[in-house]
């Protein structure tokens, strides 16, 4: 059961954000456009002192994509990588992410991908295998209290 959260900028208990919905596309482009929407949220929940997991998703663009998409989406996986592998460390905060994508995607998801695992990112083949694994967490976490 979900309920929408009160206010869209601030994530409140177990959060599940859509950062492409209307409450953030609104203003500005959509993230995959735009990877800087992105950043902004992930910064702002690694901050969070209640935040004790964050999911992620990275989607690569097709060869035959429109050419509207940046031409390497998942390059803030740099970014992601340094600040996760410090929130990691420090706050102990565990962040899972997945690339949908494929090989025949222009990005490297491999290499991507090794970024990530690199930084002490779980990284999964699936939005539904990140789910998943984040709903295991936060629930071995409430039984901890």
């Amino acid at each position: 059961y979900a309920e929408k959260l009160a206010s869209h900028l601030h994530s409140e208990g177990h959060s599940i954000l859509d950062l492409g919905s209307e409450e953030f596309t609104a203003c500005s482009p959509h993230p995959v456009f735009d990877p800087e929407i992105r950043l902004k949220r992930f910064r702002q929940e690694l901050q969070d002192d209640e935040v004790a997991v964050i999911l992620l998703d990275f989607i690569c663009r097709s060869r035959i994509a429109n050419g509207t998409m940046p031409e390497n989406p998942v390059a803030v996986t740099t970014i992601v990588s340094i600040e996760a592998k410090k929130a990691i460390a420090e706050k102990h905060i565990t962040v899972i992410s997945n690339i949908c994508g494929s090989a025949e995607d222009p990005q490297n998801i491999e290499l991507q991908a090794k970024m990530l695992r690199d930084a002490g990112v779980i990284v999964t083949d699936s939005n539904y295998q990140s789910a998943r694994l984040a709903a295991a967490l936060m629930s071995a976490l409430n039984e901890r209290g």
